[in-house]
């Protein structure tokens, strides 16, 4: 945390109770967090890397100057993977996101493919892996366009039915993400229950009314996912 000061005028330091020295680097992420949201946040998210000496710096450095707790919870990535090996500079195999938008990806694909799988565990990307998630996202919008409209404003047929699924959509999705913000169970879920009424739909449309109140359930989700396309002219 505390560096004595080296014999070298290119390094800077400041006279203190405890002698001439500096702060150890780490001091670059309390300054900018009290100096842009306050004494206190919400997540400390990094990777797994960042827990010893960076985020417990952090916590140190923090709760000695505010004299508050520091953050309500922490999140700590796992390694990306490329095909099986730890992405770094040293084997030459990192990937940006601008070479997966060369090769035809879009921001919701990459974004989709990080998001889906859990933060606790390894993501390990492939070609095919990508490929895949694409294709599930694709397919969950494909399916919510799908739903199909009567034009009408009501009905009552299956109506109680129809409801219930539709209200279930928040609900799956706040339960996943309040189980460890499991978003890839969540994403699951709410595509369940998008087949469903995509199915029943193709027998008996559903009124203007249901549309509207699925679409917005899923703007809602995409708050916090920002991949999803919304249903057509709602």
């Amino acid at each position: 945390l505390w560096h004595n000061h080296r014999n070298d005028p290119d390094h800077p330091y400041w006279d203190t109770d405890i002698g001439r020295g500096r702060p150890s680097w780490n001091i670059q992420d309390p300054a900018i967090i009290t100096m842009s949201m306050g004494d206190r946040i919400d997540i400390n998210c990094g990777g797994i890397d960042n827990i010893y000496r960076h985020h417990d710096y952090n916590i140190a450095v923090m709760e000695a100057y505010t004299g508050k707790d520091y953050a309500n919870y922490y999140m700590h990535g796992e390694h990306l993977l490329i095909d099986g090996k730890t992405m770094s500079k040293s084997r030459s195999n990192t990937i940006y996101p601008e070479d997966l938008l060369a090769d035809g990806a879009n921001w919701c694909d990459i974004r989709f493919f990080l998001t889906y799988s859990h933060y606790r565990k390894k993501l390990n990307y492939t070609k095919a892996a990508f490929k895949e998630s694409t294709a599930l996202l694709h397919n969950f919008r494909k399916a919510a366009a799908g739903i199909r409209s009567n034009g009408k404003a009501d009905f009552t047929e299956l109506a109680d039915k129809i409801d219930s699924l539709v209200d279930s959509i928040p609900a799956v999705f706040n339960n996943a993400l309040n189980n460890d913000l499991a978003l890839g169970a969540g994403f699951d879920a709410v595509f369940e229950v998008i087949n469903k009424l995509n199915k029943i739909s193709r027998e008996k449309p559903f009124p203007d009314r249901t549309i509207k109140r699925i679409n917005t359930y899923l703007k809602k989700i995409d708050n916090v996912l920002n991949v999803i396309s919304p249903i057509k002219g709602y």
